[in-house]
């Protein structure tokens, strides 16, 4: 692989890491931070938390409070439009 290519790849990935925190602030949802990478650090209601666990894989990174969970989104080269449009209509 060319630079070229592995710029491009990852560009796809953080582009649609960004639409993701985009669409997460505008329904709502506080980020931990907003990330620069292919990362997204949301906090989450614990009950939102536990429905969406059963429709989408993402991952538990820390206990924000008594009533709310840091979660952890990532983005990758074989993330699609698809993916990213079905997250965002079940956030």
């Amino acid at each position: 692989f060319t630079d070229g290519l592995y710029e491009e790849i990852g560009h796809f990935a953080i582009e649609s890491a960004g639409r993701i925190q985009d669409a997460l602030e505008q329904k709502g949802y506080r980020l931990l931070f907003r990330s620069p990478t292919n990362q997204i650090f949301v906090i989450m209601e614990d009950e939102h938390f536990r429905q969406l666990l059963e429709k989408v894989d993402f991952e538990f990174w820390e206990k924000y409070d008594e009533d709310h969970t840091v979660v952890r989104f990532v983005t990758s080269w074989s993330t699609t439009e698809k993916d990213v449009e079905q997250l965002i209509s079940l956030l």
